[in-house]
């Protein structure tokens, strides 16, 4: 179920593929230790491709979702090899834990990767946010 507002009501998020879209690349290369992610315009094509229906039958184009239809949205993701290759470090090191932060300095972004389950939380929590 949507989320209820300040009167007690069901409120539902009502969405555009550009905000949609824009929203996924926004924190993807927030999240990215590289100035973009790989691969994001090949994400963000198939992501497209996977959610084009929903946003097609909206009138003008505007999807009203409730959360766990935009979450349902964004898990489409996971259905793309190149975004699911983000959690995965380019270096190959799978240390099960690398702690690092904003902070730290010399750090190499090849040990670095995007956490999938905070990306898509950051996704749905902008969208609702911007709506």
């Amino acid at each position: 179920m949507g989320k209820l507002n300040r009167r007690g009501k069901m409120r539902n998020i009502f969405l555009m593929e550009s905000r949609f879209l824009g929203a996924v690349a926004n924190c993807a290369v927030r999240q990215s230790p590289y100035h973009r992610p790989d691969n994001l315009e090949i994400v963000l094509d198939k992501l497209h491709d996977r959610v084009k229906p929903v946003f097609a039958t909206a009138p003008m184009g505007v999807a009203e979702l409730t959360d766990e239809q935009l979450d349902e949205l964004i898990q489409e993701l996971r259905g793309i090899p190149e975004y699911t290759a983000w959690n995965e470090r380019k270096n190959g090191n799978d240390a099960p834990m690398k702690f690092s932060s904003r902070y730290d300095t010399n750090n190499n972004p090849d040990d670095d990767f995007i956490d999938l389950d905070a990306l898509e939380n950051n996704i749905f929590n902008l969208c609702v946010s911007e709506e």
